[in-house]
């Protein structure tokens, strides 16, 4: 066993808890944290000051009771966590409700620390992307939902809608920043207001009522800039190819691919105005079929007007790009803005397929990570849960791009899902054997006496417990030692 020169803390905590002969699981999820400094993140951009149960021990719990395939926390403490975590689902809940934690930055710091040490910045190939889902919800006490336009089922729904940026690349998808928006239609607000006006939670509010979503595009974008993430496009689907977000775009040194409307917007070819539409039917004869692709494509360069004042212009020249299916029916077609007028056709299409990742994403989160899934009509908690739902799925990114990628993101998943229901599932068949160990020994009482017989029944509940509680990491001492070890650089 490692040991550290500058106190008794070990290093190796359950590996010494499970005696090398009966090693059957490592915890990733607790290895990557440690690895991504997170519980510095989060005593960093946490500022309630607690009692009882410890920031760390709560926050981790809320982390993995997803990967135990339960529908809520709830659910879970009914049936798993009472045994790991005395605490309760209250004190889960209060967490989440927490105006004193910064979410956001916790979630960005963990973004960072992914991209520095993956070395993300070095990749050939990466993009920001920038899309929208929704997480359908009702509830007359529900705080922060409004009607949102869902185009998967072509209608309006009651619920929360969620921005995200994140960073596309070769590898994967890393979320960035996330922002609710509130729209204007059936909207219901707060029941009551935030104890602290100041809060992260009580900012995003604001935020999120009286913003739109370019405008949230823009302010998400700037940040993460700020932050140091880099990219070489920006990649965005019709609804935010706008003006103002194109001139950001232009603002920051960035390509931006982007998918056009078919709006009344004027683009200037050949020294005339012409809609995208009109366009395309000015245009169209100049399809050319590709042998290796399905899709069939051509392009112009024209000009657009990023002025928002009628009477100056400001005109800029981009690419547009028009594809569609080989064996295409009517009106069946899509058009692509490229900032970069030299990039080839074949090349503007197979940098947009990078916002494929963020489409995988939302499936994800939305099926697996427990996206708003928590029973809570407050919109701190609603706060807290789309950034705890991100750094679930970026801590398994960070495990899958350390395995060198050799499995896939599902499969990781449920590889850790069964070793974390493995130690469950334990814990539970402990108290079973526990009955049945007591009940061997106390034939023995006669012989060796009551006194020594509760003195192996103590060590016994004692050890199995130990392992149990450190093999989930959940235990208080260890995750003092670790921020104690990490003080005093004993952790590098």
């Amino acid at each position: 066993m490692e040991k550290n020169k500058f106190s008794n803390i070990s290093l190796t905590p359950v590996g010494d808890s499970l005696k090398g002969a009966y090693t059957f699981v490592d915890n990733e999820i607790q290895d990557s944290i440690k690895k991504l400094k997170f519980f510095k993140h989060i005593k960093q951009y946490s500022k309630t000051k607690r009692s009882g149960w410890s920031i760390e021990s709560t926050v981790f719990t809320l982390l993995v009771w997803v990967y135990l395939k339960n529908d809520s926390i709830k659910m879970f403490y009914e049936k798993r966590l009472s045994i790991f975590f005395k605490g309760g689902k209250d004190v889960l809940y209060e967490t989440m409700r927490d105006e004193g934690i910064n979410w956001r930055q916790v979630s960005v710091s963990t973004a960072k620390e992914i991209y520095v040490q993956n070395n993300i910045a070095n990749e050939t190939e990466t993009a920001f992307v920038i899309d929208d889902t929704i997480k359908e919800r009702s509830g007359r006490k529900v705080e922060g939902i409004s009607s949102h336009f869902e185009h998967s089922h072509g209608r309006y729904v009651m619920g929360h809608q969620m921005i995200e940026l994140g960073l596309a690349f070769r590898n994967g998808f890393l979320p960035l920043d996330r922002q609710i928006f509130i729209g204007d239609k059936k909207a219901h607000l707060l029941n009551n207001g935030f104890k602290d006006s100041r809060s992260a939670a009580a900012q995003d509010f604001k935020s999120a009522i009286e913003m739109d979503k370019n405008e949230m595009f823009r302010s998400m974008l700037q940040r993460a800039i700020r932050k140091g993430f880099m990219a070489k496009y920006c990649l965005a689907d019709s609804w935010f190819c706008s003006k103002k977000n194109i001139r950001t775009v232009i603002y920051n040194n960035l390509t931006g691919i982007l998918r056009t409307k078919r709006s009344k917007l004027n683009y200037l070819f050949n020294g005339k105005l012409y809609t995208l539409v009109e366009l395309y039917f000015l245009l169209r004869r100049r399809f050319r079929k590709n042998s290796q692709c399905k899709w069939k494509t051509f392009s112009a360069v024209v000009k657009i007007d990023l002025s928002e004042d009628i009477k100056i212009h400001e005109y800029i020249q981009v690419k547009l790009v028009f594809s569609a299916p080989k064996d295409q029916k009517k009106d069946q077609w899509a058009a692509f803005l490229s900032t970069d007028i030299k990039l080839r056709n074949e090349d503007v299409l197979r940098v947009y397929a990078l916002r494929w990742g963020v489409e995988v994403y939302f499936k994800e989160i939305k099926q697996n990570m427990g996206f708003l899934k928590e029973q809570s009509w407050s919109y701190v908690s609603h706060y807290a849960s789309i950034h705890l739902t991100s750094i679930r799925y970026m801590l398994l990114f960070d495990i899958l791009l350390l395995s060198g990628n050799c499995c896939s993101f599902g499969s990781m998943r449920n590889a850790l899902t069964g070793k974390l229901e493995m130690l469950t599932f334990a814990a539970m068949l402990w108290e079973l054997f526990k009955a049945i160990i007591y009940g061997v020994l106390d034939s023995f009482k006669e012989l060796i006496g009551e006194e020594i017989l509760n003195k192996i029944k103590c060590k016994i509940s004692s050890t199995i417990e130990e392992f149990l509680e450190k093999a989930l990491q959940l235990d208080e001492s260890y995750i003092a030692n670790e921020l104690k070890a990490e003080r005093i650089g004993a952790l590098l």
